[in-house]
């Protein structure tokens, strides 16, 4: 079944299709309805609907502006548009959309159901289009590909020069050409419903590979290939710029979602810190390895980004020469019975060496300097790990080495849930306390704000979410329907004035705004308080 939202603001047409079609017998479940554009965007968002059945000539915000928004988020996203009256004007900006129709007002029920057979094809060709896993696999093992993917591999383990990476990218018509890198991790998770479509694991990757690039083709130059057993994506940025980023955490959620649409597949997204240079490509790796293993924390089908998460990303890492970034990654992630697992795992691996006495103090300084750099970054306390350095020095046994290091991380473990918690309360605080001072501003808008506190859009979300019960929109319309209600309270200004100091350009989409809040009108409000004065 493919998903339906009606956005209309006049619910009685909404009832009247419902009621003379049966949306199921031609393949569509009616999932939610909305009566006005920014409730249409808030609806799409929360739904993600395969078809858009909305009225164009909406007040406020009008059916095409909403789809125009609708389509930066999901470029997928199909529509058909329902309007009271001709009108040329808007027929350039309705053929840049593509709708699948454009009907008049009332619209009889035999249109609606051509609309929508035209709309289930059209759904139905897009998916098994990008589902062909014939012609995805005849695309990806032509050779140039995999000589391709090859080089990548190479430049991920730093085991080729940037020069001669250059050289056998111009061989391959590969462009490796860009003033920073950044890299992108994409992990398939639950792969159930993908294998019973038909799609055996290693197809359904090539599925979600040829997803991927096709959106990511949309807002930026990125390159992606298998690696690992997951998929990687090199994305070659133009310039250093803050905003960079969030166009490619941008770029990956469109990407996320149409993995989740087209191959009902979630996926885990970690997203390096960029960088300047070919060699640095191994490092930024594993910044994207590290986020993306904490993905599970903030909840699955995320895009996390590693400069939101770990304030010291932006510094350089240590070697891993010992294997440590596992038993780091489950640290940090506060898996406690992973964090024995990996450690029994090294220091067995390290009694089957059988080292030396130099060797075995290397081990041990290793994953000393690992954990001090989480200290460091993290700004943990210092006192227990530097008992454990005076200990270590004395070249403990294996197990006792060991217990002590166990001892410590699992303190540490905690004490990093806790910084992340703090770190979240303070970022929601201090939106919050922008929001107060500048909820006036018309211009106002989640992006505002991340530029501000330098955090990506989808990691500001989650934890301004979790910290106040609330969305960004829904705290921000709280906090100007309260001041507006205080003002009015007054008696003293009219609506136009009211709406224009809590942020509203347009007084009629203020009223509408405050009669949903509130239940009543702001001219009611405002006669009432004359009346009482």
């Amino acid at each position: 079944m493919y998903k339906v939202l009606f956005v209309d603001d006049e619910p009685n047409e909404i009832q009247f299709h419902q009621m003379s079609i049966s949306f199921a017998d031609h393949g569509f479940d009616v999932v939610g309805e909305a009566h006005s554009g920014q409730e249409g965007l808030l609806r799409a968002e929360e739904l993600r609907p395969d078809l858009v059945i909305a009225y164009i000539d909406m007040p406020y915000m009008d059916g095409l502006s909403m789809a125009e928004a609708m389509r930066q988020n999901d470029p997928a996203a199909q529509f058909i548009f329902l309007t009271g009256q001709e009108n040329t004007a808007h027929m350039r900006r309705l053929l840049a959309l593509c709708p699948i129709a454009y009907l008049q007002k009332p619209a009889e029920a035999e249109q609606m159901i051509n609309a929508l057979k035209t709309a289930r094809l059209k759904l139905d060709e897009e998916s098994n289009r990008l589902r062909n896993v014939s012609d995805l696999k005849q695309y990806y093992y032509d050779a140039i590909q995999l000589l391709k993917e090859m080089l990548f591999a190479s430049l991920l383990s730093g085991s080729i020069q940037p020069e001669a990476a250059m050289e056998m990218a111009e061989t391959y018509d590969l462009d490796l050409k860009a003033n920073r890198y950044a890299i992108a991790l994409i992990r398939c998770e639950n792969m159930d419903a993908g294998v019973k479509k038909g799609l055996q694991p290693d197809a359904l990757k090539l599925a979600v590979m040829n997803v991927v690039q096709e959106a990511l083709n949309r807002y930026a130059k990125a390159h992606v290939f298998r690696y690992d057993g997951q998929l990687a994506t090199v994305f070659l940025l133009p310039r250093q710029d803050p905003q960079m980023l969030e166009t490619v955490t941008k770029a990956l959620n469109a990407a996320r979602n149409n993995v989740l649409r087209y191959l009902e597949t979630d996926v885990l997204i970690g997203l390096s810190s960029p960088r300047g240079s070919l060699d640095q490509l191994p490092f930024i790796l594993s910044q994207a390895a590290a986020a993306q293993d904490q993905c599970e924390i903030y909840g699955t089908n995320k895009v996390l980004a590693i400069v939101d998460i770990d304030p010291g990303s932006r510094q350089a890492a240590p070697n891993d020469t010992t294997g440590v970034r596992g038993l780091m990654t489950a640290l940090k992630t506060n898996n406690q019975p992973r964090i024995k697992k990996e450690l029994t795992g090294l220091f067995r691996a390290l009694r089957d060496s059988k080292p030396t006495v130099k060797a075995y103090r290397g081990f041990l300084m290793e994953i000393v300097m690992a954990l001090g750099s989480v200290i460091r970054n993290m700004d943990l306390p210092d006192e227990r790990f530097n008992l454990l350095v005076r200990d270590l020095m004395a070249l403990p046994l294996p197990e006792a080495a060991q217990e002590l290091f166990e001892g410590l991380m699992n303190e540490m473990s905690d004490e990093i849930v806790a910084v992340r918690e703090k770190a979240g309360r303070r970022i929601a605080f201090d939106a919050i306390d922008y929001l107060r001072a500048h909820y006036h501003d018309e211009n106002l808008s989640i992006e505002t704000i991340c530029r501000i506190l330098y955090v990506s859009s989808s990691y500001f979300s989650s934890v301004f979410k979790k910290e106040t019960g609330q969305t960004f929109l829904q705290y921000l319309t709280d906090l100007r329907m309260s001041s507006a209600l205080s003002i009015l309270a007054q008696g003293e200004r009219p609506i136009n004035e009211v709406a224009k100091a809590v942020g509203f350009s347009d007084p009629s989409y203020f009223s509408y705004v405050f009669k949903k809040h509130y239940g009543l009108p702001p001219s009611q409000v405002s006669q009432f308080q004359q009346e009482e004065a």
